[in-house]
């Protein structure tokens, strides 16, 4: 699901509407029961924070939380480099071509195109493949070694131990030439 807080959450809503988005923020971002994948989450985090300083729930810390650049390349075996975007990710870890055209869309205009919200939804869902990919990557290598886990301790979840699957594959399509998102089946 796609929470657009600058259609919910705009300065000067009122007190009800801050204190209806503050609460949806926590049960989502905040709960200890749901985990959250993000791309440099870090810095998403910050910029709503900073756009959104009226809402109440900023004030909490966050709870699992998964960045998943940072995932893959503790998943990776040769550790790929960092400095890269998610489009480039996607290709490297899945194969399949992520469509970022909307990217520089205007997303202050409202309503959202259904280009924008099935590119947001691309995200998300890449988002997903990768960390199920990751997860298996990591696996396969403590399974190769006979170690425990190869995560940092700083994660507070055990990674190896946590059973995520991700959605049907039929959102992504491979041709033996390219792998390309079909981002229309999104939405």
């Amino acid at each position: 699901f796609l929470i657009d807080l600058l259609a919910t959450a705009p300065r000067g809503a009122g007190q009800e509407l801050n204190d209806a988005t503050d609460e949806l923020l926590r049960a989502v971002l905040w709960s200890e029961h749901l985990y959250k994948l993000g791309f440099s989450f870090e810095y998403d985090i910050k910029r709503m924070k900073a756009s959104y300083s009226h809402l109440k729930v900023w004030g909490e810390k966050s709870k699992n939380l998964i960045d998943v650049k940072q995932l893959a390349f503790t998943a990776s075996p040769n550790k790929m480099p960092l400095r890269c975007g998610l489009a480039v990710l996607t290709r490297q870890v899945i194969g399949c071509l992520l469509d970022k055209k909307q990217q520089c869309s205007d997303w202050g205009k409202r309503p959202l195109t259904e280009d924008q919200i099935a590119y947001a939804a691309a995200d998300g869902y890449s988002l997903c493949l990768i960390f199920d990919k990751c997860l298996t990557m990591i696996d396969d290598e403590e399974e190769d070694v006979g170690a425990g886990s190869i995560v940092d301790d700083a994660w507070e979840v055990s990674l190896s131990r946590l059973k995520f699957r991700a959605r049907p594959e039929s959102f992504f399509q491979t041709n033996t030439a390219q792998a390309e998102v079909l981002v229309d089946t999104a939405v």
